[in-house]
């Protein structure tokens, strides 16, 4: 699909292609059948546990992605502006030294400077019991179970207490600037649902 756009000759008319708005919502045909599947699962019943946090335990926030250069970066700053202790770590950061690019861009734009950021492996950070690990996507969840079980923390998903839902963030990196948006728009919402509950349980404990 394309649209016709002007050129820097203005007698000239050019083809420059549209964001078709599969893409702009989910990223990629791949997401947008996550963004089913998962959401029927949480119809049916599923990710209970992963809202039934104890706040009274939580001290920090930990965000969790793959690379940690787009998603949990941009997470952990936006919940520290929010108020709460928050930290960013990846799963596989692999040779990632710095922000990515795009992300750093739409960070700016949204109001937030993430170019001074280090990608960290979890492997790097001690997790604790008063930690509260969020994570992008379910796939994300198995990984860290054992890192849970054996420091006694609590998981979540952050697109649980977005509006609306949305159990899998799928990952923007490569992606166009018009999911990147969308992403990080559904990241601020999860980062406000989650303020709010940890806000309100402190209020009424």
């Amino acid at each position: 699909m394309s649209v016709l756009t002007e050129s820097t000759d203005p007698t000239a008319l050019v083809e420059a292609p549209a964001v078709e708005p599969c893409a702009a919502e989910f990223g990629t045909r791949r997401g947008r059948l996550q963004h089913h599947i998962f959401s029927l699962a949480l119809r049916c019943g599923a990710f209970r546990r992963e809202r039934r946090i104890d706040w009274s335990r939580v001290q920090q926030f930990i965000f969790v992605c793959r690379g940690n250069i787009c998603r949990s970066p941009y997470a952990a700053r936006r919940a520290r502006v929010a108020g709460l202790r928050a930290f960013s770590c990846g799963l596989h950061i692999g040779d990632n030294v710095a922000i990515d690019p795009m992300a750093a861009m739409i960070a700016r734009s949204r109001g937030l400077d993430l170019h001074q950021h280090v990608p960290r492996d979890i492997q790097q950070i001690r997790v604790n019991t008063g930690d509260l690990l969020v994570a992008m996507e379910p796939a994300h969840l198995q990984p860290l179970r054992k890192i849970i079980r054996n420091a006694g923390a609590q998981a979540t998903l952050l697109g649980l207490w977005s509006t609306p839902r949305r159990p899998c963030l799928t990952d923007p990196y490569g992606l166009c600037e018009a999911y990147f948006n969308r992403c990080f728009m559904l990241i601020d919402s999860g980062i406000a649902g989650l303020a709010a509950a940890y806000t309100e349980a402190r209020r009424v404990a």
